[in-house]
């Protein structure tokens, strides 16, 4: 029988479908995230601490003056947080992307 020829109820079942399970959480996936994750925060605590003034790059809000910010290696000043999440992510700058890895480690491309 051509699939044309087959009706559309056995081709697919909507219900078996909409009730199967999740697919499995990779642990090794939240492992390595974790390790980004305190990798960027151990980085953070490595960088200066500056006055705000400007705008944060991620998240477009101004750096009130005064306030505590983050300094990455390469120049730009962002919000603690913002940072944080970023470099967790990937170790450039969000602006220049110039690498944020502390000197004497390999950064992944």
């Amino acid at each position: 029988m051509l699939p044309s020829q087959i009706p559309i109820d056995e081709m697919f079942d909507l219900d078996a479908a909409l009730t199967m399970a999740d697919e499995p959480i990779d642990s090794h996936e939240e492992v390595e995230d974790e390790s980004k994750a305190k990798a960027a925060s151990r980085l953070l605590d490595q960088l200066p601490t500056v006055e705000g003034g400007g705008d944060c790059a991620v998240c477009s809000e101004g750096l009130c003056l005064g306030g505590a910010a983050k300094r990455i290696p390469c120049g730009h000043v962002f919000h603690h947080d913002c940072i944080l999440r970023w470099l967790s992510v990937v170790c450039s700058c969000p602006l220049c992307r110039q690498n944020c890895s502390p000197p004497g480690t390999i950064s992944p491309v």
